[in-house]
C-alpha cells in the first residue's frame, strides 16, 4: 500500500517484472523523488537497510512517455500498470485497484502525461459505493513483504530465543486469528531489526520464524493481559516510519508497519482486545464480591441445625 513518508514522498511496495515479458515479478519498495526527477526502487524499505544504501534501480521521470493500465498486455496479472520509456516498458503490479489508480495518477501528474480515460477506471457516482467496484485483496504489507491471505513469519534473532520461555504459547492454538501480518521489530538485546510474522488472537499476540506458522511454537507470545499500553512511537526512532510500541512490564516492543493505515489497524485491534479483557475482569471481580456478600448469609445456621445434619 502506498503512503507518504515523513518528507512527503509517495512510496510503497509494488511488484516489478524482473525482465520485460518474463512474467516473473519481484517485490520492490518504490519511492518517488520528485525534486530529483526520479522514481527509485529498493529491495526493501530504506529505513530497514544499512544507512546510505543505494537503490537497485531508478526510472527517470523526464523520459516517461506514457503511464497506463496494463490489463490488455497482462490480462492474467491483476492491478498491473505499465510505465513506458522509449523502447522499454516497466510492468508494475499493485495490491489493489485503488493502489494501481493512485500510482498512475501520481506519475501522470508529475510527468504531465495525458492518460486515456479508458485506462483508468472511473470511481462510482451517486448512491453506488466505490468500494463495491474497486475490490482489493486482503493483503498484509508490512516490513517489506506483501502477503495475499498467506501466513508468514520471519527469521529470529538471538534475543528472541532468549525470551522464548517467558512468553510461551501452545504450539497448536485453536483460537481464530484476528489479524496477521508482517512487522519489523527490534530485538531485545541485539538491537537489530528483524522481519516477523505476527498473529493476534483473543488471548495473545505472537510472532513466528517463517510463514509456515501453523502448528509451530512462536518465537514469542505476549499475553494481552500483560500489555499495559499500545501507542504510536514518537521521538525515539525518528528514522522509522509507521512505528508503534507494545508496552509490557517486562519491556517495550517496537514494531514497524509498512503503512500508517496498517499501524493504526494493529493498534486498534490490540486495544479493542485489551478493553474487552479489562471489561471481563471487572465483571468477574464484581461477581466475586457479590458471591462473598451473599453466600455467608445463606450458610449461617444454628448449632442445633448443624448437629442435626449428622443425625
Amino acid at each position: 500500500m502506498s503512503y507518504q513518508d515523513k518528507l512527503g514522498r509517495p512510496c510503497g511496495f509494488l511488484d516489478l517484472e524482473d525482465k520485460e515479458n518474463s512474467g516473473h515479478f519481484v517485490r520492490r519498495f518504490f519511492r518517488l523523488e520528485a525534486q530529483k526527477g526520479v522514481l527509485e526502487y529498493y529491495v526493501d524499505n530504506p529505513s530497514n537497510l544499512p544507512e546510505g544504501s543505494n537503490p537497485v534501480g531508478t526510472i527517470q521521470l523526464q523520459y516517461i512517455s506514457q503511464v497506463s493500465d496494463a490489463g490488455k498486455q497482462k490480462p492474467k496479472v491483476q492491478f498491473c500498470f505499465v510505465i513506458s520509456i522509449g523502447g522499454r516498458k516497466y510492468f508494475l503490479k499493485a495490491d489493489s485497484q485503488n493502489e494501481q489508480e493512485r500510482w498512475i495518477r501520481i506519475l501522470t501528474d508529475l510527468t504531465k502525461i495525458k492518460v486515456p480515460k479508458k485506462d483508468i477506471p472511473q470511481q462510482a457516482d451517486g448512491d453506488c459505493n466505490a468500494e463495491e467496484i474497486t475490490k482489493s485483496y486482503t493483503t498484509e504489507i508490512v516490513g517489506g513483504v506483501v502477503l495475499k491471505r498467506e501466513d508468514s513469519d520471519d527469521s529470529s534473532s538471538s534475543s528472541d530465543e532468549d525470551e522464548h520461555t517467558r512468553y510461551m504459547l501452545p504450539s497448536k492454538s485453536i483460537r481464530e486469528p484476528i489479524k496477521m501480518g508482517f512487522c519489523v521489530k527490534q530485538g531485545a538485546r541485539v538491537k537489530s531489526w528483524k522481519r516477523r510474522w505476527f498473529v493476534l488472537d483473543s488471548e495473545n499476540i505472537a510472532y513466528y520464524k517463517s510463514d509456515t506458522w501453523q502448528g509451530k511454537t512462536p518465537l514469542k507470545s505476549i499475553p494481552v493481559m500483560e500489555i499495559l499500553d499500545v501507542r504510536e512511537s514518537r521521538g525515539i526512532h525518528l528514522n522509522k516510519d509507521n512505528l508503534f510500541e507494545i508496552v509490557t512490564s517486562a519491556r517495550v516492543f517496537y514494531c514497524q508497519c509498512d503503512t500508517p493505515g496498517d499501524m493504526q489497524d494493529w493498534m486498534s485491534k490490540i486495544t479493542t482486545i485489551m478493553l474487552s479483557k479489562e471489561g471481563m475482569q471487572r465483571k468477574k471481580s464484581m461477581e466475586s464480591k457479590e458471591c462473598q456478600t451473599t453466600n455467608p448469609v445463606k450458610l449461617r445456621s444454628s448449632p442445633e441445625s448443624r448437629s442435626s445434619i449428622w443425625v
